[in-house]
């Protein structure tokens, strides 16, 4: 078998230049893991991705752990993203308060700082670049066969208040990425911290894919870069029907001078109706939502977002995600 990490490997390293083309218009293509940078969530990717100092729901597994630990109530979301290109990205995740099923609610308030026990989150990702991909040993109009490229992660993560102020997190991953007639896996890690010391005001850090490598199984060995992220987040009342949320955030690549400015606005109206807009270092995002109560089920709610953001390449990609509050 040939090693994909050789020249000999020419051929297949071609292909999947070509099929990479939805992580390049994302911004993140040429690296190692690039589709963990695509997002997670149509309500985040709105935001313009501004999202560290924001999440507290079961997408914080993904943009920042310690945001677990501000979680007050389970949740379960499902997202799906269908490509220009062909192909597409699915995103599910779970969060649970650890003091839920010990506690009062209102003794389990991070802000209250009363017996916060945290929250574990499970995140999984599965991201195909394209389907189908014609393989030729020789030159010939007919294939001899087809396959894949899909990649993704299987992702636990804590998060826990510490005090009224600081909240901290950390995640572990499995990765994992088939191509061909090879495949590889691997691990990563990511941290972060959030603060909240003045009403409304929410101010995070991550950073994401640290130590993070992929093992293939023809001997090479990839390493992801690790990227740090930083976003400030403020959000309004107005009335008891009206709600505005500001955030803003830049983010790093370790492997690069550059860095990533990010933005968005949410109007909320009575917590049921949302329209969001969002900058995406360079990209557009708009979007909206719904909260529809479960009844017959105290609290509980279901929640469907939507995101449609600018293509570098070609169209609009469009994103869905439902949730169900508990």
């Amino acid at each position: 078998m040939r090693n994909v990490c050789q020249p000999t490997g020419w051929l297949l390293s071609l292909v999947v230049l070509l099929v990479a083309g939805t992580v390049y218009a994302e911004g993140t293509g040429g690296q190692a893991g690039a589709y963990l940078k695509l997002g997670m969530d149509a309500r985040a990717k709105a935001l313009g991705s501004a999202y560290t100092a924001v999440a507290t729901d079961a997408a914080a597994g993904y943009w920042n752990p310690a945001g677990l630990g501000l979680a007050l109530r389970q949740q379960v979301m499902a997202a799906y993203t269908a490509f220009p290109e062909g192909g597409d990205y699915s995103q599910i995740a779970y969060v649970l308060p650890v003091s839920e099923f010990t506690f009062p609610e209102d003794q389990r308030s991070a802000g209250t700082g009363q017996f916060s026990l945290g929250s574990l989150g499970i995140t999984i990702l599965r991201y195909a670049a394209a389907y189908n991909i014609e393989a030729r040993q020789v030159d010939s109009i007919n294939p001899d066969y087809y396959f894949s490229d899909i990649e993704g992660c299987y992702g636990f993560a804590y998060g826990i208040s510490l005090n009224p102020e600081w909240s901290v997190g950390l995640g572990v991953k499995g990765l994992y990425h088939e191509l061909d007639q090879v495949d590889a896996t691997g691990f990563g890690m990511d941290a972060g911290v959030v603060w909240q010391g003045f009403p409304g005001l929410s101010v995070g850090f991550a950073v994401r894919d640290a130590y993070s490598k992929l093992q293939w199984s023809t001997g090479c060995q990839e390493v992801f870069p690790a990227t740090l992220k930083a976003g400030a987040a403020y959000q309004r009342e107005f009335g008891k029907a009206q709600v505005v949320l500001v955030s803003v955030e830049a983010t790093h690549n370790l492997t690069s001078a550059l860095l990533r400015l990010h933005a968005g606005l949410e109007y909320a109206f009575e917590k049921i109706l949302f329209i969001r807009m969002g900058y995406d270092d360079g990209v557009l995002a708009a979007g909206g939502g719904v909260r529809i109560p479960w009844l017959g089920w105290e609290q509980a709610a279901w929640r469907i977002d939507y995101c449609a953001q600018e293509d570098r390449i070609v169209g609009w990609d469009h994103w869905f995600s439902l949730k169900l509050e508990l």
